[in-house]
């Protein structure tokens, strides 16, 4: 696996199960394996941290959140809940007015579609 995203080197740098020596951090370049490996009977492998307590997962958790609104994201938001709020009225009042007047219900309904679709880009600044 290549763990230069998280180790920071430039070449793959050989793995070898033995003794850690004596004051030497469990995760040293050396001994640290950042993906999957195999356990030898002979000599077990030591697991320090799994799924959400990793390196990728503390990237992973911080990916899965929401960043904050920008001003921009909030502007388009609102136009676009404007747009939304403009349609459902055309579409509600245009036919409901035409059901008054007896005039038939679909080609009102066709009409209020063709109206939200033709005014959409009229609006775009």
């Amino acid at each position: 696996m290549r763990e230069s995203a998280l180790t920071g080197e430039s070449l793959p740098v050989d793995k070898a199960a033995g003794d850690l020596p004596r004051g030497k951090h469990i995760a040293t370049p050396a001994t640290a394996s950042f993906g999957d490996g195999r356990a030898n009977r002979n000599r077990p492998r030591v697991i320090v941290r799994t799924g959400k307590d990793t390196a990728f997962g503390a990237i992973a958790q911080r990916l899965s959140k929401r960043p904050p609104e920008t001003e921009f994201g909030r502007g388009i938001r609102r136009f676009g809940m404007m747009i939304h709020a403009r349609d459902d009225a055309a579409g509600a009042l245009r036919p409901a007015g035409n059901i008054v007047l007896h005039r038939p219900l679909l080609e009102s309904f066709l009409f209020s579609v063709a109206l939200a679709v033709g005014m959409t880009p009229e609006m775009m600044p």
